[in-house]
């Protein structure tokens, strides 16, 4: 009798994460499903060389460098990559006249066409749940967007790939639909300086540029190398603060800046 106890209360539990986990994730189709309608760009408060975008409240910049941002939001991290081969790719290797066209389609767009282009698409795959569609960044240009959303050790590692911009964070599931609205606000926030980025991105620089932002992930990394401590380290006990870099972060740091 209690082993046919024991079997069904697992049964209850297990019916009941599996029912959180399809929540949230038709939450999340939901959240992007209307987030995607909204034309209105909230302008920029950081600048940047190459390109400027909108930090929402709530999150702080906790590092950065020409290309890649460390942010902190709720005590956990949140980083983003500028991806300067996306504008590169966008002006010299498609034909010019699809260009002049797209820009001017996007520019002349209602919210109901807007609509269509952006409809989200949900997919499920072994290990993760993705969501792909366009958006319009704050130049009206559209671009092609996935969103992966990977359980791991009872978390949620969110990864947000906007062509222009890669956002990575990972968080537990009631943190999710905020931090994702974050992250969709600075991935459509962004504005970029295209004669500058093609000015000084060619081929050569492009693989510096990645390997740039390779380093700078690197140089974050905690010794464990695990990409869910990179993205979420202990807080300090009382603030939920993140904890300050070890001592071999602080060298690298010191290092790039000679």
């Amino acid at each position: 009798m209690k082993k046919v106890f024991a079997a069904i209360l697992c049964l209850f539990v297990l019916c009941g994460c599996e029912s959180r986990e399809a929540e949230l994730k038709q939450r999340i189709y939901d959240e992007l499903d209307s987030l995607s309608t909204k034309l209105e760009s909230p302008g920029s408060n950081r600048m940047k060389g190459y390109y400027s975008y909108y930090l929402p409240q709530g999150i702080k910049q906790r590092d950065a460098n020409s290309l890649s941002e460390v942010f902190v939001k709720d005590g956990y991290r949140l980083i983003m990559n500028f991806d300067p081969s996306a504008v590169v790719i966008k002006n010299y290797y498609t034909k010019s006249e699809e260009n002049e066209e797209d820009a001017k389609t996007a520019a002349s767009m209602n919210q109901e066409q807007v609509a269509k282009l952006t409809k989200v698409q949900m997919q499920e795959q072994e290990n993760k749940t993705l969501y792909t569609s366009n958006y319009m960044n704050a130049d009206r240009e559209l671009f092609p967007y996935t969103l992966q959303l990977i359980k791991s050790e009872g978390a949620y590692l969110v990864y947000l790939d906007g062509s222009l911009v890669k956002l990575y964070t990972y968080l537990p599931a009631a943190a999710v639909p905020s931090t994702l609205r974050s992250m969709y606000l600075l991935m459509t926030s962004i504005s970029y300086d295209k004669d500058k980025v093609l000015n000084d991105f060619s081929l050569k620089s492009l693989t510096a540029a990645k390997k740039q932002n390779l380093d700078y992930l690197q140089s974050h990394l905690p010794s464990s190398g695990s990409l869910e401590e990179l993205l979420n380290p202990k807080s300090e006990e009382g603030n939920g603060d993140v904890i300050e870099e070890e001592q071999s972060d602080k060298k690298n740091k010191q290092e790039e800046e000679k």
